[in-house]
């Protein structure tokens, strides 16, 4: 596995931040359906990255932007026993590879109306 963060903080009020992390996995198992299983070579990407600004006491604005990249390669098949014991399939069974990616980005703004009261506005667009 590799990650990697960095934050920047030009001033008081700013900062900036990126995050990027990177897995690799030999042998990922995944379940597939009834009492068939199956391993693959697995691939994870994730990269964020954000920005907070605070103008005074009452403002504050958050931007974000994640987006994800897994893939799922060489799959090989395995059926599950009643004893939980994986054989390999004595027939061929066609199990197809897994990719999937997802971009989501937010920008939050908050505005404080008075003391522990707050105006929120938020826009989201993206999956989860």
């Amino acid at each position: 596995m590799y990650d990697f963060f960095l934050e920047v903080s030009p001033s008081e009020s700013l900062s900036l931040s990126v995050f990027y992390q990177e897995h690799e996995e030999d042998d990922w198992l995944n379940w597939i359906q009834e009492n068939l299983l199956a391993t693959y070579d697995m691939k994870q990407r994730v990269t964020v990255a954000g920005l907070n600004w605070f103008k005074g006491e009452k403002h504050e604005l958050r931007v974000k932007a994640q987006m994800v990249a897994f893939t799922a390669r060489n799959p090989m098949p395995f059926l599950a026993d009643q004893f939980g014991n994986l054989n390999t399939s004595p027939k061929k069974i066609a199990v197809p590879p897994i990719k999937l990616s997802d971009l989501a980005f937010q920008i939050r703004y908050r505005y404080e109306l008075m003391p522990l009261s707050y105006l929120y506005v938020v826009y989201t667009k993206g999956e989860g």
